[in-house]
């Protein structure tokens, strides 16, 4: 059975995706603010909850022993951090402060679990990273100006992702980026994402290199479509 930690199922796209990779039959440690409270996907056999606070580096490191202890590694790490702050619109009175909690819940927080979780991907065999984010961190797919220090840092997200893409993918590490429907109803939010992060793509010398989904980063949305960011 693969391993999956998954940081972050206290919205409403966490908890799809968590139950959607157990029922695709992984066993799956999920990352949560509290285990205590009863919007929480439900601990089963394949399924634990874990507290974890993302902004820590203590906490990451104490969940990532706990996974080594109970799984020896993990063959995916999905990251779907959210909890930043809310701004208004832009230019309209700017919340550095906002923008500054924004930056450390969507772009630091994830990077935190990366430096954490490596040593565990690298144990296991599936060596897998994947992101849930949303559109408005895409300079092409923005098409508002509130909660500008979310998409800000949705937007660094996105060069976090790439730059690890390079780093990594030489040493056989892929990379999953599912873009969210915001506007969705909760029971549609990351619909697509677990078998999105399950299948193999084009993973075959022979394809042209622009549908090789293994050695490209792309971002996709819940109808498999690729978007430009």
């Amino acid at each position: 059975m693969k391993t999956v930690f998954l940081l972050g199922a206290d919205d409403a796209a966490g908890r799809r995706v968590a139950v959607d990779l157990c029922l695709r039959g992984m066993r799956v440690f999920v990352g949560v603010s509290c285990v205590a409270t009863s919007s929480q996907p439900a601990q089963t056999p394949q399924l634990a909850l874990l507290e974890v606070n993302p902004r820590s580096d203590a906490s990451l490191a104490r969940a990532a022993a706990l996974i080594a202890d109970a799984a020896g590694g993990i063959d995916m790490l999905v990251l779907n951090c959210v909890g930043a702050a809310p701004t208004g619109t832009i230019l309209d009175g700017l919340d550095y402060a906002a923008i500054a909690d924004a930056y450390d819940a969507q772009t630091l927080s994830p990077l935190r679990a990366v430096h954490h979780f490596l040593p565990l991907l690298r144990a296991g065999a599936g060596k897998r990273i994947c992101y849930v984010t949303t559109c408005e961190g895409c300079n092409n797919l923005c098409d508002d100006t509130r909660d500008y220090g979310a998409h800000l840092s949705r937007a660094a997200l996105n060069m976090q992702a790439r730059i690890l893409f390079n780093r990594l993918r030489p040493e056989g590490f892929t990379f999953r980026l599912y873009c969210r429907d915001s506007d969705a109803p909760d029971h549609l939010q990351g619909a697509y994402a677990a078998e999105y992060f399950l299948r193999d793509r084009c993973y075959y010398p022979e394809e042209d290199y622009i549908h090789n989904d293994e050695n490209r980063l792309v971002l996709r949305d819940g109808h498999a479509r690729e978007l430009p960011w």
